[in-house]
């Protein structure tokens, strides 16, 4: 998910949820867009979309990243599921399509059970910080 797509995606849960974000100024905004982005980078716009609206369909409050990743999960499973009858009906369309939606969403129900990906620090997450006072901490 590009910059671009992740101020779309806030831009519909904003609009699912018109309270959320609406005292944020510009600053906030544009964390709040790349906080997404870096999280779900290896994830295409679409399959964020249809985890964002399983996950509006069931919640009254606007989602946080980790319902993001549980929405993504519960996306995983369901695509599964429907693979199974698409191969039982031989229904390769069906079946391609939950095949594309599985292997974009898989990385993030393993992300669950270990969520702490250290080559996700970025150096602008450490701005500030002296990297040489890192080193020889550890």
């Amino acid at each position: 998910m590009t910059d671009k797509e992740a101020t779309m995606l806030l831009a519909l849960i904003k609009v699912a949820y018109p309270s959320a974000y609406k005292d944020f100024d510009k600053e906030m905004t544009l964390a709040t867009v790349r906080m997404w982005q870096s999280t779900f980078s290896d994830t295409p716009y679409v399959i964020m979309e249809m985890a964002l609206e399983h996950y509006r369909l069931s919640n009254k409050f606007p989602p946080t990243v980790a319902d993001m990743f549980e929405s993504l999960r519960a996306l995983y499973v369901s695509a599964m599921f429907e693979a199974n009858i698409a191969m039982q009906r031989k229904d390769e369309l069906t079946f391609k399509k939950c095949e594309f939606i599985m292997d974009n969403s898989d990385h993030h129900r393993r992300e669950l059970d270990n969520p702490i990906k250290f080559n996700r620090i970025s150096d602008d997450m450490l701005i500030g910080y002296d990297n040489k006072k890192l080193i020889e901490e550890n």
